[in-house]
């Protein structure tokens, strides 16, 4: 290296900082001679044993390693998200049960289906098995914050001129939560606690409620204050989910949204602004409890690697393998042939699964009138379920519920 280097009256650092021009994250730059500069990365011991392909690199960002997973059995699927928007965006001033026919005809009609995924959908099988429940904290300012109306009968008993029109969320409940929680962020409070709908204050147990010990550092029950009901630790704490702002191009909200999430308060209209000008101001005033609350909750971005908070990063894959990446491209570009075609019949009828009243015309009544009818006696149904095994017979009892 040193030879190259003074041959070619190059500094050590001018050659790390060309290097440095075509990546933004960190890499391991294997040794190669000038003439292997277009070869993909690769280990001679395993390329014999593979025989194939190679493009390989060390795994330097374990987070950038699941991103990376995370996008091949996501890709479909964002193809598809897009094809959603482009639909919604032009029935946009249809009435809304057109709109909506419109965006699950495009589903139903576009999306690709893999074997297996047919396979458990057909027999009902779970999709995903979750370790954690994931909670959405809605970090919108007031005026662009959904809200979720009360049932029919409750409205129906509220006086003309009432406005508590509005279900009670959970930015509503972090605001009454009682004192001995008032140090609590919104982040970790929308982790630790969920919302208690149990007959009675005794009965506490659930799939997700964590029972009470003597270990405990926070109540597993609380009381909010004005009725706003009671909620339960949970025995493990969720995953939440919020909106990023774009510090470069939002940085009020940016700032807003994080004192909204990391630092404790009460009030929203008066204690997330307090006694200063602005919210950056305050920010910075109580920046170390902001960052020390944050990091319980989020994860390091990937070095180099901009997020969008409206798409998935495609370009961060480019940087992890950009070989396989230019591979599938040049396969998009040369297209795909249709091996299948849907006939008319059945595509108007997955458009009208959920308008139709023609029980001929539509999937879904024919669907209910194939499962209510009695194939085989019940005498007989019940002779062959005796004799299935234990795991036919737990297939069947699942589908049963």
């Amino acid at each position: 290296m040193n030879e190259l280097l003074i041959k070619a009256d190059v500094t050590l650092d001018q050659y790390v900082s060309a290097l440095q021009v075509s990546t933004k994250s960190s890499v391991v730059i294997l040794r190669r001679k000038p003439k292997e500069c277009n070869i993909n990365n690769y280990n001679a011991s395993v390329m014999l044993a593979w025989q194939a392909n190679m493009d390989i690199q060390y795994v330097l960002n374990a987070y950038a390693c699941v991103m990376y997973v995370a996008s091949y059995i996501m890709k479909s699927e964002r193809s598809m998200g897009e094809l959603l928007r482009n639909v919604a965006a032009e029935a946009r001033t249809e009435e809304l049960k057109i709109q909506m026919r419109k965006v699950g005809s495009a589903f139903l009609t576009h999306r690709e289906v893999s074997a297996q995924e047919a396979v458990y959908r057909i027999l009902s099988l779970p999709m995903k098995w979750l370790s954690r429940s994931v909670v959405f904290v809605d970090t919108n300012s007031k005026n662009d914050r959904i809200a979720v109306l009360k049932n029919s009968n409750t409205l129906k008993d509220l006086n003309d001129d009432d406005t508590n029109v509005f279900q009670k969320s959970l930015i509503d409940r972090y605001e009454h939560r009682p004192n001995e929680l008032q140090s609590m962020c919104l982040a970790e409070f929308a982790a630790t606690y969920v919302t208690k709908y149990l007959p009675s204050d005794a009965d506490i147990a659930s799939n997700d409620v964590l029972p009470p010990t003597e270990a405990d550092t926070e109540p597993t029950q609380i009381t909010l204050t004005n009725g706003y009901g009671k909620m339960n630790k949970r025995k493990t704490q969720a995953v939440i989910r919020f909106r990023s702002y774009n510090k470069e191009c939002d940085s009020s909200n940016w700032f807003r949204a994080k004192l909204m999430l990391f630092y404790p308060w009460y009030n929203e209209s008066t204690d997330l602004l307090a006694d200063y000008s602005t919210y950056e101001e305050h920010y910075y005033h109580v920046k170390q409890t902001v960052v020390d609350n944050e990091q319980k909750y989020t994860l390091a971005d990937i070095e180099g690697l901009e997020i969008d908070e409206n798409n998935i990063p495609d370009h961060a894959w480019n940087h992890i393998a950009p070989n396989t990446e230019s591979t599938q491209a040049q396969s998009r570009a040369q297209g795909s042939e249709q091996l299948t075609d849907v006939s008319q019949e059945d595509i108007d009828n997955n458009a009208n699964l959920f308008t139709s009243t023609n029980s001929g015309g539509s999937l879904h009544a024919r669907f209910e009138t194939a499962a209510s009818k009695q194939e085989i006696p019940p005498s007989q149904y019940r002779e062959l379920v005796r004799g299935l095994n234990a795991k036919q017979r737990q297939m069947v009892m699942y589908h049963r519920r």
